[in-house]
């Protein structure tokens, strides 16, 4: 068995030098209001295992794709994330409408 996702590799977390946990926000709305409040935001965060199979295509394929480890930033005409690479390295990528 070994970490799918979020980390594309196997080796130490990046984010471990950073003091930074790998984990997530989403916002939903309660059907029953508590202290007069219907939005809430809570962290999360996850891991998938792989269970090596006869059909590892899949798997090595998509092993060399970055994850997102933070929440996008959207600005103006642009968008910035910070991904973790299967080098275990963390990088910014920069997404925007004109580099596509």
């Amino acid at each position: 068995v070994r970490v799918f996702a979020p980390c594309p590799h196997s080796q130490s977390c990046p984010l471990d030098k950073l003091d930074i946990v790998c984990k997530f926000q989403q916002t939903y709305h309660h059907s029953k209001p508590l202290n007069n409040h219907r939005v809430y935001t809570e962290p999360y965060s996850y891991i998938i295992l792989h269970k090596p199979s006869t059909r590892s295509e899949f798997t090595e394929h998509t092993a060399a794709w970055p994850r997102a480890v933070h929440h996008v930033m959207k600005r103006g005409k642009h968008c910035i994330c910070q991904v973790c690479c299967h080098d275990g390295k963390l990088t910014r990528v920069i997404f925007s409408k004109g580099k596509t």
